[in-house]
């Protein structure tokens, strides 16, 4: 659908491409802004485009360009698959049991039965108690020392971003 140009009021081109100006009330070429027909005076409307008592962006006026009809289509009349459309079965069996092709099968009782706990987290748990003790140790340490020093260090800690400069400073401190 063409659009209406703001400048003439005619249908079919931009404002942009027009140099004449075109009030919507009246017949003659001036702006809009200095158009002496007035809504309160009485004065009737002038269309541009057929000459009718109406304005010219008026949506009803017969030479104003209609949209076109969309075409709609019955979904129950006819269906994008045809008549013969049948849904798939469902599988008889579910593909998810099925092993991969390139995996060898094993079941989780040999994967278990192969390996201890020792071996597959290549460590025991004597590990969390070894964390937990040291912790307790820098804990205690921190607590003997003056609590300005460890405000000065925890300072100097944040202005730093890696784990070197960190131990530089600490090695720095003693």
């Amino acid at each position: 659908m063409p659009g209406q140009c703001h400048r003439c009021q005619l249908y079919g081109h931009a404002a942009a491409n027009h140099a004449q100006p075109g009030c919507v009330k009246c017949l003659v070429p001036h702006w809009n802004k200095h158009c002496e027909r007035k809504k309160e005076a009485g004065g009737k409307p002038s269309c541009c485009n057929c000459g009718q008592e109406h304005t010219a962006n008026y949506k009803g006026c017969p030479v104003a360009p209609k949209p076109k009809p969309v075409n709609k289509i019955n979904s129950k009349s006819s269906s994008a698959c045809g008549k013969d459309y049948r849904p798939a079965p469902f599988p008889v069996s579910n593909s998810w049991n099925k092993p991969l092709p390139w995996v060898k099968p094993q079941t989780i009782n040999e994967t278990c039965s192969k390996k201890s706990r020792h071996q597959i987290f290549g460590h025991s748990g004597t590990v969390t108690t070894t964390l937990r003790a040291d912790i307790s140790t820098i804990i205690s340490i921190l607590q003997v020392v003056k609590s300005a020093e460890v405000a000065d260090l925890a300072a100097k800690f944040r202005n730093v971003r890696h784990g070197v400069d960190r131990l530089r400073i600490i090695l720095e401190n003693p």
